[in-house]
């Protein structure tokens, strides 16, 4: 039995079950049943980075299956050719996979697997984490701005073509619906906790690190791009102001190697009347864990995509209050501010003055924290990423049966999207 015929015939779902409208059309506003127990094929390049979306699907009752190439992992995109290649090779394997003939979902997690994929199986789901511009970077040659455009039209091929999008954060989505998305057909669902990390209902539990000695030491990083001495600039000036009502205040500051001669430098100019740290990536976990607030300003971004700040999740994730500017890369870690608190980036005196407030108040810091434990256990938890995925699959399984083909999930009209 070929994987086409397969999935053209599996368990049947019928208008009883509440999720199909009087035309036949998904519903996501109707009640759905208990979460199936989905056979999900995950195409992807490497196990590793969707370990745990495996690991929360098996453990909510989910029967997902992985493929991924022989030898080490691939690159999601590289030259044309190689692109083309490894879609031909994505295409042998879906059809020669033994998981393929039995699947009910294909859950594609990178380029070349969903090219390959939307060609064969009418119910599939794209997982968008780049953008092909983001992957290929910003080609010079008129060669390879030539092939881009051709990886552009072949993502918006796969985005049309599949049965629903999954993206990890907000602003993806909503560049997406500018490129002509249709925002019925994407869900966003944030990476969830590895299983290990969780116990029974010891999740993250409460200031988890605290100080040995009477300082207030305030965490950050200068992991930010080119803007880093800027950064450095404002950490110092805003430290120095809060130092008038800190009695002893410790900034440390995480910074590649390489710039850390320049980074001493810069703080012996300024001349702070504070203790100044800067710590190697490989400290700055012991760092953070003795510190008794996290300062996240910008992220570090690889493409023209913005991503999750690095820093505002980890704070999340080790139970630390954060203090957050109120930019895109930290709304996509907090989007209602559980956990945090904003600062306005690049005001100096505003930083500085929030600084102070939570460094004079333990129990608000304690309530931070809670606050950013709940929402890490509400959007986070594994149980709850499954139920997502869940509300996935039925939408593409649905819109399979239905003949999505006839309503794209991305429009390829030039007056709802541009190339």
């Amino acid at each position: 039995m070929t994987p086409r015929s397969a999935l053209a015939a599996p368990a049947a779902i019928s208008d009883s079950d509440g999720y199909l409208d009087s035309h036949g059309k998904c519903d996501r506003a109707a009640p759905r049943p208990q979460l199936r127990a989905w056979k999900a094929l995950h195409a992807c390049n490497a196990y590793e980075p969707i370990s745990s979306v495996v690991e929360a699907q098996s453990s909510s009752g989910m029967l997902p299956d992985v493929v991924t190439p022989y030898g080490p992992p691939v690159p999601g995109v590289g030259s044309l050719l190689q692109v083309w290649k490894s879609v031909r090779n994505w295409r042998r394997m879906l059809l020669e996979s033994p998981a393929a003939a039995s699947c009910e979902i294909v859950h594609a997690h990178c380029f070349p697997a969903g090219m390959a994929a939307v060609r064969k199986f009418p119910a599939v789901v794209y997982e968008l984490e780049q953008f092909i511009e983001d992957q290929c970077g910003h080609p010079a040659r008129a060669g390879r701005r030539r092939s881009a455009r051709i990886l552009k039209a072949a993502e918006r091929f796969v985005l049309s073509r599949s049965a629903a999008v999954v993206v990890r954060t907000q602003s993806v989505r909503q560049e997406l619906l500018r490129r002509g998305a249709a925002a019925e057909h994407i869900f966003v669902i944030p990476r969830p906790l590895p299983t290990a990390e969780i116990e029974g209902a010891r999740i993250l539990p409460l200031c988890r690190y605290e100080s040995r000695d009477d300082a207030f030491g305030v965490f950050s990083t200068l992991n930010v791009g080119r803007s880093w001495q800027a950064w450095l600039g404002e950490l110092l000036a805003a430290a120095r102001a809060a130092r008038l009502k800190i009695p002893k205040l410790a900034l440390h500051v995480e910074i590649d190697e390489s710039l850390r001669r320049e980074a001493s430098r810069l703080v012996s100019q300024f001349g702070p009347e504070f203790d100044v740290r800067l710590v190697d990536k490989l400290a700055a976990a012991q760092a953070m864990s003795a510190c008794s607030l996290v300062v996240a300003g910008a992220a570090l971004q690889p493409g023209v995509t913005p991503v999750e700040n690095a820093l505002a999740l980890a704070a999340l994730r080790e139970a630390k209050p954060l203090l957050a500017a109120d930019l895109v890369c930290n709304r996509d870690v907090s989007a209602n501010g559980s956990g945090c608190i904003w600062f306005a980036a690049g005001d100096v005196a505003d930083l500085g003055r929030r600084i102070v407030f939570l460094a004079s108040d333990t129990a608000f810091r304690n309530a931070l924290v809670a606050s950013g434990n709940l929402y890490w256990r509400q959007t986070r938890a594994p149980a709850r990423i499954a139920e997502q995925y869940d509300a996935v699959y039925w939408h593409a399984f649905v819109r399979g049966r239905a003949g999505k083909w006839h309503t794209p999930t991305v429009s390829w009209q030039p007056s709802h999207a541009a190339i």
